[in-house]
């Protein structure tokens, strides 16, 4: 049974469902936000302009689904703050078109979040859909120079039952407080794919909002997505490295900018020479510095606003250059670190 929009002038949650060309995988992801437990709740899927028949899915199945369409595939980030736009509600949940939400998944959430008033922004326990004792992702972890990865990829499900606080979520499914998202500025539009969830964490972190993971809310990920790493690793490659920087530069106070991002700049420099591949990963570099001047007039409006020091989140940042995500070699050659931070304080 399809739900009714709500009557309210607030509803409780809007679901926020990005898609370009998939088809496939949208009624699944639909179908699991119409069977949440809770009821009042509207739901937007912005598209980037689909040509595969996607829009008329939903237009047939889900009629309940506000839609919108944007003229050119701007990208997830510019498709999140659409969608957040949309709404009202005093929560947001981002949901990517290929992740199934249990039905539970938002409830649990709320329940959380009304429990830990201080945490803003929210992930769950995200598995591999085909193999559900494997984590996809759980908490986001990120190194001093910047290298983002999710926490727990690919190691069991059940190693994660604990509450964790973390510099950012995944967004293939996270909940966040609207007033906290507005505050933040929602999501770095620049960042056209890829770190757009590593800045938006770590940027409600230095504005005083706390990020954590709850296990108690499961997704199933179909690792379906638009960004198959698998087709377009060259591509996957250039945003990433292009993003991180931009989000380093922005995000750190200047004596971590000198301490940390002179010798990732050599390092990521000498990794791009040598191991290539030096078209993507040069690119990047070269991008930001093209476009120095639009990152520090972003940086300028960040560190104008932020309330926390560098030094208090030291704590959850990883140690090493490298981390296990699309690092020098673009691949995923290991697990990250199982160390973890529970809510207020280290394990």
């Amino acid at each position: 049974m399809n739900p009714e929009r709500s009557t309210l002038n607030r509803p409780l949650v809007d679901f926020v469902v990005c898609t370009w060309n998939n088809r496939d995988v949208i009624a699944l992801t639909l179908e699991c936000i119409a069977k949440q437990s809770i009821r009042d709740f509207t739901c937007t899927l912005v598209d980037g302009g689909s040509t595969d028949g996607t829009l008329d899915v939903v237009h047939n199945e889900f009629p309940w689904v506000r839609v919108v369409v944007k003229k050119e595939n701007s990208g997830p980030a510019v498709s999140r703050n659409l969608g957040l736009a949309q709404g009202a509600a005093e929560y947001v949940v981002f949901v990517d078109s290929d992740v199934r939400l249990d039905p539970q998944w938002a409830e649990e959430q709320i329940k959380f979040l009304d429990a830990h008033p201080r945490v803003a922004i929210l992930c769950g326990k995200l598995v591999y859909a085909h193999e559900p004792t494997r984590v996809f992702s759980t908490y986001g972890a990120m190194n001093h120079y910047g290298v983002a990865w999710d926490g727990g990829r690919g190691q069991t499900a059940d190693q994660f039952n604990e509450p964790i606080r973390c510099l950012f979520a995944n967004t293939s499914a996270l909940i966040v407080r609207r007033k906290a998202a507005e505050d933040i500025g929602g999501f770095d539009s620049v960042l056209f794919a890829g770190y757009e969830d590593a800045d938006f964490g770590w940027r409600a972190n230095l504005f005083g909002y706390e990020v954590a993971f709850n296990p108690l809310a499961v997704a199933f990920h179909d690792a379906h997505g638009t960004f198959d790493p698998k087709v377009m690793k060259r591509e996957l490659i250039y945003l990433v490295w292009r993003h991180r920087l931009r989000s380093v530069l922005v995000n750190y106070e200047l004596s971590s900018l000198l301490r940390y991002t002179s010798v990732y700049l050599i390092l990521a420099l000498l990794d791009g020479l040598v191991y290539g591949p030096r078209k993507e990963k040069l690119g990047a570099l070269w991008w930001n510095a093209r476009n120095l001047g639009k990152n520090l007039k972003r940086r300028q409006w960040v560190q104008s606003r932020r309330k926390v020091k560098d030094q208090t989140l030291w704590g959850m940042f990883e140690s090493g250059y490298r981390g296990p995500g699309y690092d020098s070699g673009g691949k995923h050659p290991r697990n990250g670190k199982s160390r973890v931070l529970t809510l207020g304080g280290a394990t």
